[in-house]
């Protein structure tokens, strides 16, 4: 029902030729080794099977390697329904290829099996085996169809027949894949890889950025005629930001293919069903019902999926599906503007069937585009648990909870949405207006942790998480495996915690949560965990297990659509100052800058105190010592210091003797620091001397940093022997989790050390020889830049790919606007470009970004 109708008793005229010559490839056209890597190794079975959906490279792909491969080739067209047609062309690519099928059968076709009979004759004494290649099997059916499958399966080993389809042929793929003559290529592989994608955009002369890229091959799903379209508008695209945040399926160029390659062939009771299950993520029969009024959805997809519509199955048991995401935006276009009216009830359909079926966490977003606020209100008290995970607008719950003022879970749930922005004072108005000042149930008891989290009162907080389901006394982490409110509580507790400042019990508390979080595939709770621990374990000074921490957040973040939440902000923080710490300066600005996008965007003013302050030492290993003490003052001068956070932060990035030029204002590392560089080493191992004692609480940076202060002092003072030892005892604590930037900041004095370390006993000879590499190599300018760029016009550059404007650009940088006018314009000059995407495009070649 999904492929247009074609009439079978349509003929071909007498002279007009087959489509033979394998076509000519697009323009760009690369090579996938791996696909026809697997096409060789298939073409050894009867039959190989390439299916994908329109757009998706098969017939680029099957040309290119049959082209290689002196495979004979046969474009098929509607007239080839004629199985006479369809033999005597078929016949006519095989006879160059020394294979003579013989004259078009008559009587075989009439007969059951006549024609694997005929087949079996003419090919039985074939000289030798030959491919033949079969393009856009899915225009035929009935005997054509018959004939394939007599072709692949008689030939007594004299072809292997390869075809492209967008369905699967109704052929006896069962059997044939059972006795191992069958070899299938599928959608999921002929999607383009990351590298592919790549490769095929430079093609257009196209280069983005990793992430760019890994945004763009998401968004099209590998899809390829997705990524052509793609380059094809990027060539003419000022700003490769913005468009990839506004490239979707009613993007002209898609919508113009998707709508006359796809919807243009589907019958209006099709068309009518694909525009309104257009609006879910994923779709059942059952909810296809609900949302069509039909009886039959359950079929309807399975045969939609099977005709290659554009429809991914998500189980194995063709039960659940989803529409690719671009086709899904181009129905839901369509859908606006041919039934304005319909999609708020469509929305409100397909939230009532969702929390019916105990999908409440799927039901909110539709619940909140159901423009009737006293439905929304009901829809939405009946998720409030589901609402407290997160992912909300705090607007739409309050509005909600005002109209239902006796509902005390949405006040709780607006509450929890308020927090999740940074609003703690709005969160803790809206629970005093809902009057959930007691302890009649859960609900009050959640509201009480929830005004406890608010004020930061972390007594509070432990006391009701421990009542929640059980006695006062009860432990809060003593909680029952299957408690979707226990991880919540424990969830909202730990941040408490976190918050706070409280290292070791937030980690113990956010680990519960995380467990429980897995345990019910509450993915929002875990990615909270889970961006809070990456900052704990950096501020335990485990490296390590903060950056796989930040890994997981980050691509958990990316799953459930969170990249710009707190979680993430965290993560970023915390991976920026892993990068900053093993001295990966480049990659420590860019994720910097990421933490810095997110804590912007979800209000979370510790973590951008906390990207100001690496910012701060960044700038400073850069060379810009007054940009580096302006923003570190930004953080010191006012009130961020009093967040304990912020000030564990401090102490994890490392000392600064940079940041005043009076001693007395430093701490007592960055002091001795300083006397050390004035030659002053004798003062300067007394200073450090008490945060060597391994009683003393200390975090392993600014141990590490304090060995290698006593470690120059002592070499200095003529110690040499115990020189060595605390350059032994430093590397102890930097080998395990790759510390490298405080052996970088020590300078000359630390490589002279290291050097003659090398050349003594030593547990860590791999990490000396690392870092004295390291610190001996001279950085040179990259080659085809004949005038260096400054600092500052560097750091002008790193912001050019953002959508950031000048005045925005002059802010972070402590700048006026003319003055980043001018160091843009010496860009210009010194890249030898004129607009703002040549000068990106040049900096990338040059490896300058």
């Amino acid at each position: 029902m999904a492929a247009g109708a074609v009439d079978p008793t349509v003929r071909a005229t007498p002279h007009e030729p087959p489509r033979v010559a394998v076509p000519a490839p697009p323009p760009a056209a690369i090579p996938r080794e791996r696909l026809e890597d697997e096409l060789d190794r298939g073409s050894q079975r009867d039959l190989t099977v390439v299916t994908g959906p329109a757009g998706s490279g098969k017939t680029v792909l099957l040309a290119s390697w049959a082209a290689a491969r002196d495979a004979a080739w046969l474009s098929l067209r509607p007239e080839h329904l004629d199985v006479a047609r369809l033999w005597r062309d078929v016949a006519c690519v095989l006879r160059p290829n020394g294979l003579e099928l013989g004259a078009a059968p008559m009587v075989a076709r009439a007969v059951p099996g006549g024609l694997a009979l005929q087949v079996r004759e003419a090919l039985g004494s074939a000289p030798g085996r030959v491919t033949l290649v079969l393009d856009d099997l899915h225009l035929l059916r009935g005997p054509a169809l018959t004939l394939v499958g007599a072709l692949a399966e008689d030939s007594g080993g004299a072809l292997g027949v390869v075809v492209a389809s967008r369905s699967d042929p109704d052929l006896a793929l069962g059997r044939l894949r059972l006795e191992g003559r069958l070899a299938e290529l599928r959608a999921a592989a002929l999607a383009f890889t990351a590298a592919e994608a790549g490769e095929l955009l430079a093609g257009y002369g196209i280069v983005l950025r990793p992430d760019q890229l890994a945004r763009l091959v998401a968004r099209t799903e590998g899809w390829a005629a997705g990524l052509r379209l793609a380059a094809l508008s990027l060539r003419s695209e000022p700003d490769a930001d913005r468009f990839l945040a506004e490239f979707a399926g009613d993007d002209h160029a898609v919508a113009d293919y998707l709508s006359g390659e796809v919807l243009a062939a589907q019958s209006p009771a099709v068309r009518d069903f694909l525009l309104c299950t257009s609006i879910v993520d994923r779709v059942c029969g059952g909810l296809a019902d609900a949302l069509t009024g039909g009886d039959d959805g359950g079929r309807t997809l399975v045969e939609l999926h099977r005709a290659g519509l554009f429809l991914l199955e998500l189980d194995r048991h063709e039960t659940w599906f989803r529409y690719h995401p671009l086709f899904a935006e181009l129905l839901q276009a369509r859908l606006r503007r041919e039934h304005p009216g319909l999609t708020p009830k469509l929305h409100l359909r397909a939230a009532r069937w969702l929390s019916a079926h105990g999908l409440g966490r799927e039901a909110v977003p539709h619940a909140l585009r159901v423009n009737d606020p006293p439905k929304v209100a009901d829809l939405l008290s009946d998720q409030w648990l589901d609402l407290l995970l997160g992912g909300v607008a705090p607007d739409a719950l309050i509005a909600a909870a005002r109209l239902r003022a006796d509902d005390r879970r949405l006040a709780v749930a607006a509450a929890g949405a308020c927090l999740e922005a940074g609003d703690a004072s709005r969160a803790e108005a809206v629970l005093a207006g809902a009057g959930a000042t007691g302890d009649r149930d859960d609900v009050d008891v959640l509201a009480a942790l929830l005004r406890a989290r608010a004020r930061a009162d972390v007594p509070a907080a432990r006391d009701a998480a421990a009542r929640l389901g059980g006695g006062a006394a009860r432990d809060p982490l003593a909680v029952p495996v299957d408690d979707a409110r226990r991880s919540l509580a424990l969830l909202h507790l730990g941040i408490t915690e976190f918050e706070a400042g409280l290292l070791d019990v937030a980690a113990d508390t956010l680990d519960a949560a995380s467990a429980l979080a897995v345990d019910e595939r509450r993915e929002r709770v875990l990615l909270e965990c889970l961006g809070r621990t990456a900052a704990l374990e950096l501020l335990a000074g485990r490296l390590t297990r903060a950056e796989a921490a930040a890994g997981a957040a980050r691509s958990l973040a990316a799953r459930v659509g969170a990249e710009r939440s707190a979680a993430c902000a965290w993560a970023y923080c915390a991976l920026a100052s892993v990068h900053w710490l093993r001295d990966e300066v480049d990659e420590a600005e860019a994720a910097a800058d990421a933490a810095m996008t997110a804590a912007y965007a979800a209000a979370e003013v510790p973590a951008a105190h906390v990207v100001r302050l690496l910012r701060g030492h960044l700038a400073v290993a850069r060379g810009d010592l007054d940009r580096g003490r302006a923003m570190l003052r930004t953080v010191l001068d006012g009130l961020a210091i009093t967040r304990p956070l912020v000030r564990l932060w401090l102490d994890a990035l490392g000392p600064r003797p940079w940041a005043e030029d009076d001693e007395d204002d430093l701490d007592v590392l960055g002091a001795a620091a300083a006397r050390l560089a004035r030659g002053d080493a004798l003062s300067a191992l007394r200073r450090v001397e008490g945060l060597l004692d391994p009683g003393v609480a200390l975090h392993p940076t600014r141990r590490l940093h304090a060995w290698l202060v006593a470690a120059v002092a002592r070499n200095s003072l003529g110690h040499t022997r115990d020189a060595s030892e605390a350059v032994e005892r430093a590397l102890e604590i930097a080998a395990p989790e790759r510390y490298r930037r405080p052996f970088a900041d020590g300078g000359g004095a630390v490589r002279r050390l290291l050097q003659r370390h090398a050349s003594l006993p030593t547990a860590y000879a791999p990490v000396v020889a690392e870092l004295v590499d390291a610190l001996e190599r001279v950085s040179a300018p990259p080659p085809g830049l004949l005038e260096p760029l400054s600092d500052r016009e560097r750091d002008v550059l790193r912001l050019l790919p953002t959508l950031l404007p000048n005045t925005e650009i002059a802010s972070e940088l402590f700048v006026s606007v003319n003055t980043v006018k001018t160091h843009v314009k010496s860009i210009y000059r010194k890249l030898e470009v004129s607009s703002r995407r040549e000068a990106v495009a040049r900096a990338r070649q040059l490896r300058l970004i």
